[in-house]
């Protein structure tokens, strides 16, 4: 897994995903984390992915995602 920064306060943990990376061209892992801990101003770096009840979103390492 890559580097990541997570500057949320608490995310909690929610295991760890698999997913087909094309820009490594096989199987990779990333952290999850609950979508719902997420707050305005809230920065990420990927790889991760975040999860909600019904929506799961996948933050790439070169993208981070705020929001806000």
């Amino acid at each position: 897994m890559g580097e990541r920064m997570v500057s949320c306060g608490s995310l909690r943990h929610c295991g760890v995903r698999r997913f087909v990376s094309s820009w490594r061209r096989g199987w990779q892992e990333s952290p999850a984390y609950d979508g719902q801990d997420l707050h305005l101003g809230c920065k990420l770096q990927g790889p991760l992915v975040f999860e909600e009840r019904t929506i799961a979103a996948f933050v790439t390492p070169r993208r981070g995602s705020r929001r806000g």
